[in-house]
Formats: structure tokens, sequence, C-alpha cells
């Protein structure tokens, strides 16, 4: 369990850190009518996505890798796979030059619009993808009994969308508190969203490399 813990942990909360989702969340709470329901919608939709994404690791490691018969050297291979997927986006970053894009004040067409956002915008994230199948073929890896680890996919799903979360449940508590502290919250990470990226991925990079030599080491 510990293992599960040290791993997959730190791996959830590096996808949490999804700062055009974030962004757009507080936007969406800022909005005049019906910020409540749309902020819950939009919530709803991120969550999915990491569900659908969950889903789609435990799937494809669920035949590669059966969870009561951990291979280290197939475990090690995905790790290091999916740190090089990081440093593909993290070099894919850096050559790309800063865009100047308008703001649009399109809104989202009813409930439906928000969920799909809030679906495509945690889904295309770029920091949320390898972190969190990471976590997962972390705990797939562990080859614990099933009882052990849906607790500890449960877990890495909250804490994927922690900060979408929190900011939610702040705000239901309190309305005015909410949108005072989440203001310069808010334009803090739009100010340096790029490089809060570049930032956790390279985090990611580093834990799944390392998640991949402790793999190695058990062989």
């Amino acid at each position: 369990m510990s293992e599960i813990i040290f791993m997959s942990v730190p791996l959830a909360l590096a996808a949490s850190i999804s700062p055009g989702c974030f962004v757009l969340f507080i936007k969406v709470l800022f909005e005049k009518q019906h910020p409540r329901r749309n902020g819950l919608t939009y919530l709803i939709g991120a969550i999915i996505a990491n569900i659908a994404i969950l889903a789609f690791a435990l799937a494809t490691f669920g035949y590669t890798a059966p969870v009561r018969m951990p291979h280290p050297l197939l475990h090690a291979i995905i790790d290091f796979i999916l740190a090089g997927l990081s440093v593909t986006m993290l070099i894919k970053m850096f050559a790309k030059k800063p865009e100047h894009v308008k703001a649009t004040s399109k809104k989202p067409a009813g409930v439906v619009g928000y969920l799909l956002t809030g679906f495509m915008m945690k889904l295309l994230e770029a920091s949320n993808l390898p972190p969190l199948i990471g976590a997962v073929h972390s705990v797939r890896g562990a080859g614990v009994v099933f009882t052990v680890a849906l607790p500890a996919y449960i877990l890495v799903l909250a804490l994927s969308v922690l900060p979408l979360l929190a900011t939610y449940a702040v705000f239901i508590a309190n309305k005015q508190l909410a949108l005072t502290l989440i203001a310069p919250i808010g334009n803090f990470i739009e100010k340096y969203k790029d490089r809060m990226v570049k930032i956790a991925l390279t985090l990611v990079t580093i834990l799944l490399a390392l998640s991949g030599v402790l793999h190695l080491a058990k062989l």
C-alpha cells in the first residue's frame, strides 16, 4: 500500500495541475446567469473526462498486466513510454512560439455545452494525460487485490480534480469570499499557465522515470 501512495498520489496531484481547465472554470463561476449550475456541470464534465482516461488505462493494463501477476519489466517499459510522452509534450511546448489569442465572449450552449466544455478541457490538457495514466498504472502494477485497488483508484480520481472540487466547494459555501479569493488566483494562473504546465510535465517525467527504475530493480 505504501508503494501505491508513494507513486500514485504525486502523479494524481500532478494531473490536477490543469491551468487552462481551471481558468475557464473560474470564468464560468463569474458568469451572471446560473454560475452554480453551470459550474457544477463543467466540473462533472471534467470528472467524466478523467473517469474515461482511468477506464481506458485500466482496460489497457488489464490485458497487458493482470493485477495478480505484476510484470516489473512491462511496467517499467510503460513508465518509460509515459515519461517519453511527457518529454515530447515539453519539447513541443518549448518549440512553440507564443501566440496572442484574442479572448472570446462566446459561452457554451446550455447544460450540455458546459458538460462537453469541461470534458474536453480536462481531456485535452497537456499536463493531465501522462500523470493520470501513470497514477493508474502505478496502482495496477502494485499487484494488490481489487478491494485495495478500488479505493486507490477513487483517491487518484479525486486528487486529479482537487483544485476544481475545492474551488467549487468554497464557492457553494461562501460565494462572495470565493469570488474574492479566486479572482487573483485565476489571473496568476492565466498569466503563468504555460510555465506551470512545463513544470508539471518536468516533475511528471522525473516521477515516471523513477517509477520505471524501481520496477526494473524488482527484476
